[in-house]
């Protein structure tokens, strides 16, 4: 680069434009170094001899990680710099890969430019983006806007509902946003759609992007459900079975449930074919059909109803109402899962789990940290095993004991397992704890997991717990587990009942019992004094 320079200024030598050019390109390709960049720019901008679009293509080789070069590229193709034709399709490709590399600058371009072609759904995520990296680079009114805008393509209020249905619960590849969904069950509302009223008495009940008001809720989902809206009627009776709420006129309301559901069956609305899938299975107002049952479902699944995609996969994975059949499981299973149902992301990523390959290590890891992210606690236990083995993500120690912990307070045995055997042994993030180990050992014992019996056991006596510690060494004795003969033996007191179990456990291949029984021997405890059989 020096020899470069000095054939440009021509010091020690004469001014060699062509050459100093092939010096730079020559280590702008070798070594990737930025100022060289700008050495080739101020070149090829003051040569007679250059022309300036030989410098493309090294800036588009820095733009590739530069914002610097990115920006100044897009602006060579808008205002025909370098040699280059003004190109908008060029531009544009490039103001896009900036900013997917999170320049700003391109982030706020690409947001505006959208929005000036009325692609309001683009414009909102590029804005959103923005406002991740730069919170305070965006005006809130903006957002406004542009949810209006988006809501508002679809003149049909009821699609409108459906879409912050979708928003409300992450259906349909839509991105969890209660505010969009508020924004579009409002709307839809002022424009009379009785599932957004019923929607938004839900939101306001749980509490959910507005301020908790129960009543007001449950007066929103009681109107909704007199004109027979069958979100609220399914909502307002699963609350009076949780006992949260109680219908001052429960058969009433059971009579509009099952009046809706059929109007909407001869309607073919998927989702009250859903529903009388559900009733057909479980017997409610009918006898149980599950083949009837089956048949609404499938109905149902096939119109893109999550909750019906997640229930027939169930169908065919225990066979009921038709033959089980484990590729229809997963597909169904899948679809829902891909729809946004919570309760498929997470069976999914369970039954991902199970494989001991774990084969579809990224997909497992990402349904299980998205269910437990949104709520499912009880992934707790897979998603431990994930960033123990660094199964999909990155091997961390620091966040799979907490969950280890969490899942085995809710009384998973895996769980259990994995940590009183932790505990016993002690590893790089856990000490050995004799209190926590015979804790955690106890809590499986008692949902029957047997293997944790030693260690339980072994825990038991360290911590002075010696009559439970002998009641479990003698149930494996009595297995024939040699190992536990002797330690039964090592918590007696009685020599000659010692000599008895340790000659049981040398008798069964255990080392440390032949090692015991041989110092009574040497010592003549419990036995009678040989130096020969201790030998």
């Amino acid at each position: 680069m020096q020899v470069a320079d000095d054939n440009v200024l021509g010091k020690g030598c004469d001014i060699d434009e062509e050459k100093a050019f092939s010096l730079y390109q020559k280590y702008a390709y070798t070594r990737g170094n930025g100022s060289c960049l700008e050495k080739i720019l101020s070149l090829v901008e003051n040569s007679t001899k250059i022309t300036p679009v030989a410098a493309v293509p090294y800036i588009a080789m820095y733009a590739q990680e530069c914002a610097d070069e990115t920006i100044r590229l897009c602006d060579a193709f808008h205002h025909a710099k370098y040699g280059l034709p003004i190109d908008a399709v060029q531009e544009w490709a490039w103001r896009r890969k900036g900013a997917n590399m999170n320049i700003p600058s391109l982030m706020k371009n690409m947001a505006e430019f959208c929005e000036d072609k009325e692609e309001w759904k683009e414009a909102y995520k590029w804005y959103k983006k923005l406002q991740r990296i730069q919170p305070m680079s965006v005006d809130l009114k903006k957002f406004d806007v542009l949810e209006i805008k988006m809501i508002t393509q679809k003149s049909d209020s009821s699609d409108i509902a459906m879409i912050g249905r979708d928003y409300l619960y992450g259906y349909h590849q839509k991105e969890m946003d209660t505010k969009l969904a508020f924004r579009c069950l409002a709307y839809a509302e002022k424009n009379g759609d009785i599932m957004a009223s019923g929607l938004i008495g839900q939101m306001l009940f749980d509490g959910i992007e507005l301020q908790q008001d129960k009543s007001h809720g449950y007066m929103l989902m009681t109107t909704a459900a007199e004109k027979g809206d069958l979100m609220s009627l399914e909502r307002l009776l699963r609350l009076h079975v949780e006992g949260v709420e109680y219908l001052n006129d429960l058969q009433h309301y059971k009579e509009l449930y099952k009046v809706a559901i059929d109007d909407g069956v001869k309607s073919n609305i998927p989702y009250a074919c859903y529903l009388k899938g559900c009733c057909l299975q479980k017997g409610i107002f009918d006898e149980v059909d599950e083949k009837k049952a089956f048949f609404f479902m499938k109905m149902a699944a096939d119109e893109e109803i999550p909750e019906a995609q997640y229930e027939l996969a169930l169908m065919y994975q225990y066979g009921l109402g038709v033959e089980a059949d484990h590729y229809a499981f997963f597909s169904y299973l899948g679809q829902a899962a891909s729809n946004g149902y919570l309760d498929a992301i997470a069976l999914l990523g369970k039954c991902y789990s199970n494989d001991p390959y774990w084969k579809h290590q990224k997909r497992t890891f990402d349904l299980l940290n998205y269910a437990y992210n949104h709520g499912r606690n009880d992934v707790e236990w897979q998603l431990a095993v994930a960033y123990m083995n660094g199964y999909g993500t990155d091997i961390c120690e620091e966040k799979a004991y907490p969950l280890y912990q969490k899942a085995a307070e809710e009384g998973n045995a895996d769980a259990q397992i994995a940590l009183c055997k932790c505990y016993f042994r002690e590893n790089s993030f856990l000490g050995r704890n004799y209190k926590l180990c015979a804790q955690w050992g106890e809590q499986a014992i008692l949902q029957g997991i047997k293997e944790v019996r030693f260690q339980t056991a072994y825990a038991s006596l360290e911590i002075g717990k010696d009559e439970r510690a002998k009641e479990l060494y003698l149930e494996l004795a009595d297995e024939g587990n040699a190992a536990a003969m002797n330690n039964y033996a090592c918590s007696l007191s009685d020599p000659e009942e010692k000599a008895i179990w340790f000659e049981k456990a040398a008798n069964n291949g255990d080392s440390f019992g032949y090692w015991n029984l041989g110092n009574l021997y040497k010592d003549g405890r419990g036995v009678k004094q040989d130096y020969s059989k201790a030998l």
